[in-house]
């Protein structure tokens, strides 16, 4: 394990133009979780090993290998769980098979060689039982599938779906049937799609034509709404029930809420990182992270200026954004999650070209 100095508070910007401060200035670790000497395509963060109490770190790669990481309160821990055909370029934690412990891994990238190969996508599934990784091929697509989510879209069955996606031009929704997973596809999208999400009332997602797009569910069947066009192509997404983050080629975030769309420049290259997150209690989970080509990784906190910033040229009811480096990288960063980690309490996660999984926690 590899642990850096506390990061301090970067630079902040105040969308209405003035200059803001904080009376507390929380400090951040670094640590390096693994150097896993490949190309990191994504992380996550969920229960993938059942025998050990708390969340792991899953983690998929360029050359096809699969990895999970566990924090035992002294270092990292390190398991390969499966080495596949194909580069994998996202992975996700979810309970998609409910009758097994724990959460499974579910990874997306193409059935083989490298994603510039043009060979189909893939999805597998990979879980933990009796001590042993097990992995099974879930879905093939006609092309790179590139985005997943897993939540309650589909209001015909109980449960949650998992959602896949990429360049086939196509959605891929799996529900659960009488012992099988069932599949759905609907399309086209507009562009192909680099991250999806659950959220705004279905699944949304980020296409490289620069569409954010919101696939819902209704009486004739499933509906596909371009919330809006963007001049960039878009990357990796975050949503809720009433709110979108997405980041872009541009540098920039964009929040998509009852406001509007809100800008929120970050860097001069492009991000791979889109998080609304709660790490910090006194902010209500008004929190964002990002993480992109810069290899920084910014937090980035929504406030509302108080009746006694005046003095400052803030109008009651402006919305201030503090952006904060908590981590670097040497090189370009891929993807960045988040989640509770034994021991080190709610962390963020990100990965990319180095091949270091880089985990940074808050120091109270």
């Amino acid at each position: 394990m590899k642990r850096l100095p506390p990061f301090l508070p970067g630079a902040a910007l105040l969308l209405s133009g003035c200059a803001a401060s904080s009376s507390s200035t929380p400090l951040w670790w670094q640590e390096t979780a693994a150097e896993l000497n490949v190309k990191l395509g994504g992380c996550t963060v969920g229960d993938l090993d059942p025998a050990y109490p708390g969340q792991e770190i899953g983690v998929v790669a360029g050359d096809g290998s699969v990895f999970c990481l566990r924090f035992d309160g002294r270092g990292w821990a390190q398991e390969e769980v499966a080495q596949l055909p194909g580069e994998q370029i996202q992975c996700l934690a979810c309970d998609l098979f409910p009758d097994l412990p724990g959460d499974e891994l579910v990874t997306v990238g193409v059935a083989r060689g490298s994603e510039e190969s043009g060979a189909p996508g893939a999805a597998w599934v990979h879980w933990k039982e009796a001590g042993t990784w097990h992995s099974e091929k879930l879905f093939e697509d006609t092309a790179l599938l590139h985005a997943l989510a897993f939540g309650d879209v589909d209001p015909r069955h109980a449960g949650d779906e998992l959602i896949l996606a990429g360049f086939s031009g196509r959605v891929n929704v799996l529900s659960r049937g009488d012992d099988e997973l069932v599949s759905e596809s609907f399309g086209p999208l507009p562009g192909n799609a680099k991250g999806a999400a659950t959220g705004l009332g279905g699944v949304v997602l980020a296409c490289d034509d620069g569409s954010l797009c919101v696939m819902r569910r209704a009486d004739a069947g499933w509906q596909l709404e371009i919330l809006d066009k963007f001049q960039t192509q878009l990357a990796r997404v975050s949503a809720q029930p009433s709110r979108a983050l997405v980041s872009a080629n541009d540098g920039n975030l964009r929040l998509v809420d009852g406001n509007g769309v809100q800008v929120i420049p970050i860097s001069n290259q492009a991000l791979r990182g889109a998080l609304l997150v709660d790490l910090d209690p006194e902010l209500d989970g008004q929190e964002m992270a990002t993480a992109g080509y810069d290899g920084k990784l910014w937090l980035i906190a929504l406030r509302e200026a108080e009746t006694d910033n005046l003095s400052l040229g803030i109008r009651a009811g402006d919305r201030v954004v503090q952006r904060t480096v908590i981590g670097q990288d040497d090189d370009r960063l891929h993807h960045l999650t988040s989640g509770a980690l034994s021991g080190l309490g709610p962390c963020l996660v990100a990965c990319g070209y180095s091949g270091r999984v880089i985990v940074v926690s808050r120091v109270d």
